[in-house]
């Protein structure tokens, strides 16, 4: 699906790309979407892995909430996202969100986690050779020692500033810049609690530079007459939505 210009529904497009496993783009000048289509071709004929579907086993009250944004199916006992093509060499890391029992200390394995796709028509199956473990500890400073600066620095940035993003778009997009105001001091505290015991440079610029920025959009969106503060609604909950949207989902 392609957005042109600033009178539609980008969150309509964005699930109808979602279920149809496909790509969603926002474009502010029509005379890229030549570009698009092109790139959309020569991507199907570089396509290794279509059909893709990750299937996740969900045991002992352990519920997956969130999978970077795309839609998330239950059925017998599995939680499964279609997260779209893979194409030759290309590689993807997805956030995924659980929801799990915090009143007692317990370890949580979820075995059998699957990867199903199709390649040169034939349907093949990957999977985790070791089981997804989670642990839920009394301890704060051992919880800390657990991670892994350099994917937690990736999570930020990729996935929980996007999730941000997204927010603040929406709240712009509602007419309320006290709410985006307010989404953006929770993030910051947030992430400053955690980082001054991970001890990140890249989230400590993330916070005091990218922060800085999206505070003044909103700002700068909400200021000046009328009309102009309802385009500038428009165009900019679309950006945010979409640097979002993209950032959640990119490839390398």
């Amino acid at each position: 699906t392609v957005g042109v210009g600033l009178d539609f529904n980008e969150h309509l497009m964005t699930t109808i790309a979602d279920q149809g496993a496909g790509k969603y783009y926002f474009l502010d000048e029509p005379e890229k979407f030549a570009e698009i289509l092109h790139n959309e071709f020569e991507h199907a004929r570089m396509t290794v892995a279509s059909n893709t579907a990750v299937e996740i086993p969900l045991t002992d009250g352990v519920t997956l909430i969130d999978a970077a944004g795309y839609p998330v199916e239950y059925r017998n006992n599995k939680a499964v996202f279609y997260p779209g093509n893979l194409f030759a060499n290309q590689s993807r890391s997805l956030f995924l969100t659980f929801k799990l029992p915090t009143n007692a200390e317990k370890n949580f394995a979820l075995n059998g986690i699957t990867l199903r796709y199709q390649h040169d028509n034939t349907s093949r199956t990957v999977y985790l050779d070791e089981p997804f473990q989670i642990a839920c500890i009394r301890d704060k400073t051992q919880v800390v020692s657990s991670v892994d600066k350099r994917v937690w620095e990736e999570k930020v940035l990729q996935e929980d500033f996007s999730k941000l993003l997204d927010e603040v778009a929406a709240d712009i997009g509602n007419g309320s810049r006290d709410d985006a105001m307010t989404a953006i001091n929770n993030y910051e505290a947030e992430q400053s609690e955690r980082n001054a015991a991970v001890g990140s440079e890249k989230v400590t610029a993330n916070l005091d530079q990218d922060l800085k920025v999206l505070r003044h959009k909103v700002e700068e969106t909400f200021y000046g007459a009328p009309s102009a503060v309802i385009s500038k609604q428009k165009k900019n909950a679309q950006e945010l939505q979409y640097r979002s949207y993209e950032s959640r989902r990119s490839v390398q």
